[in-house]
């Protein structure tokens, strides 16, 4: 069972393929116009270095990250994605981009809260629970788009009212989210971790297979939205 894996919501393109829990290649590009639009050649490229580890190409599954993130590349990826699957007759498995970091850290022992830089000075906070790793997307608590201030107030929040049992850690894009976390100094039940993407393929990997086990493949994938199209 190959499963195709694509997401272009964020400042890199994330491409893989995945064989049952194995994760066999992964490839990240920056998101230029030229990379966007050349995404179908860059996706073959991906499928060629499958071929090349003498494993048959036949996808039976496509995995696409569906945001939220960027208003163009996130609509960009999930329509190549689901013209890629209608064309080759196969179902679609639609993840939102945040919950694959959010898995990391559940792996890890930790709760995740996934901040991400949403622009227009605002932001995508995620806050997830232990239920994500075992049954997406049951365990998504919350995901809505904040200001800087609301960020910072709910890292506070959770940090205090944690348990010594109860781990924290927060995965952002967000220099000023980092630099204001660190700053503020109440953060002690917990790590903060500030990363070039949001989005991991190795949780990706992982989720789509949980997906694909419980049968919630899709036939089309709708992008996702915390924001209001403008």
């Amino acid at each position: 069972m190959l499963c195709g894996i694509i997401d272009t919501s964020g400042p890199v393109i994330e491409l893989g393929f995945t064989e049952e829990a194995n994760l066999l290649v992964a490839h990240r590009y920056s998101h230029t116009k030229e990379n966007a639009q050349h995404i179908a050649s860059l996706f073959d490229c991906s499928l060629k270095n499958v071929r090349e580890l003498g494993i048959k190409t036949d996808i039976t599954y496509l995995a696409v990250g569906v945001g939220p993130g960027s208003f163009i590349g996130s609509r960009s990826g999930v329509a190549f994605a689901n013209g890629y699957a209608v064309a080759r007759g196969i179902p679609i498995i639609p993840i939102g981009s945040m919950w694959s970091r959010a898995v990391d850290i559940l792996l890890r022992g930790f709760t995740p809260i996934v901040i991400r830089n949403a622009h227009r000075n605002s932001f995508y906070l995620g806050y997830y629970s232990r239920e994500l790793k075992t049954d997406p997307p049951n365990g998504v608590i919350s995901e809505a788009e904040c200001n800087f201030q609301e960020c910072i107030n709910f890292i506070c929040e959770k940090a205090q009212s944690a348990t010594n049992s109860e781990k924290f850690a927060v995965y952002t894009d967000s220099k000023s989210i980092f630099d204001e976390v660190v700053r503020v100094s109440t953060y002690s039940n917990g790590q903060i971790f500030l990363v070039d993407s949001i989005v991991s393929i190795r949780g990706m990997a992982y989720l789509a297979q949980k997906l694909i086990a419980a049968g919630k493949e899709e036939s089309f994938a709708d992008v996702l939205y915390l924001r209001p199209a403008i």
